[in-house]
C-alpha cells in the first residue's frame, strides 16, 4: 500500500507497507478489513481508496 490513510480509531497514517486485506464492510462508507503485520492483535478498518496506490497478490492453495 502506498500512502495509506488513517484507519478507524487509529492515530496515524499507514504510510507504505504490506497489509492483508481480509474482507470489506459496506456501510455508509466502504471499508476494507485489514490485518496489519505490525499489529497482530487488532484488525483495522480503512476507508476504501484512502491510498494512492496498492498492489494485490492472490495466493491459491492447491491440495496435493
Amino acid at each position: 500500500m502506498l500512502n495509506g490513510g488513517t484507519p478507524v480509531g487509529g492515530s496515524g497514517d499507514y504510510g507504505e507497507h504490506s497489509v492483508t486485506c481480509m474482507g470489506y464492510y459496506d456501510g455508509n462508507t466502504d471499508y476494507v478489513l485489514l490485518h496489519d503485520t505490525w499489529d497482530t492483535t487488532t484488525t483495522r478498518y480503512l476507508a476504501f481508496g484512502s491510498w494512492t496506490g496498492a498492489m494485490a497478490t492472490w495466493v491459491k492453495y492447491v491440495s496435493s
